[in-house]
């Protein structure tokens, strides 16, 4: 056993993801969110580890809802769980980092637990201070989007179909400014760059 291991020669990273995984399920289970034991695998853990949300993108949701359940953050932390297991083999760094945020966000959510649901302004403050940090450090990278985008397919001269083929289209090329600057994950990049154009018209309602 070295360093980074556990006794049972488990990288600790990921050691500490599968006991926050258990940690979330005991406390699902507390906070009677499911009436059956173990729910938490099943209704929340196990479609994650499927669809693998950005956990970013909880965390924008959030910024905007007045009223935080315990549910919400047992699911960001949950989603941070996911990114840390699913990018270990290609990024330890950002997999400690998912741990970390996992584990702040249990924590908020086992404080809302023992406030009955109440959201404290500490709370929103932290989440809306990432959030604030999180987009203008993207900004330049959805600028870019947008603007390539709005400039219509380069092989047809015609304007983008879809949101979705547009993403496809510029995809590579974000990519390639992001490695300059801001990192934005391969995996999760088209649909990222799809949720930057949300505002942007396509198909015979783009500007010609």
């Amino acid at each position: 056993m070295n360093s980074t291991t556990s006794p049972d020669n488990t990288p600790i990273v990921i050691a500490m993801a599968q006991q926050l995984v258990a940690q979330l399920s005991d406390m699902y289970d507390q906070f009677g969110i499911s009436s059956e034991s173990g729910a938490f695998h099943t209704d929340i853990f196990e479609p994650m580890m499927k669809s693998q949300p950005d956990p970013n993108d909880i965390e924008d949701q959030l910024e905007t809802t007045e009223e935080i359940s315990n549910l919400d953050m047992v699911r960001l932390s949950c989603a941070y769980v996911v990114g840390a297991l699913h990018c270990y083999d290609t990024d330890d760094e950002n997999s400690w980092l998912g741990v970390s945020h996992a584990q702040y966000w249990m924590g908020v959510a086992y404080g809302l637990g023992l406030t009955q649901g109440l959201v404290k302004k500490a709370f929103f403050d932290r989440a809306k201070s990432g959030g604030a940090q999180r987009k203008e450090r993207y900004e330049p990278l959805r600028k870019l989007a947008r603007e390539l985008a709005e400039k219509g397919d380069p092989d047809t001269n015609r304007p983008f179909p879809s949101r979705r083929q547009a993403a496809l289209k510029i995809k590579d090329k974000i990519l390639a400014a992001s490695a300059a600057g801001v990192r934005l994950k391969p995996d999760q990049a088209e649909r990222t760059i799809t949720s930057w154009l949300a505002n942007t018209q396509f198909g015979s309602k783009s500007k010609r």
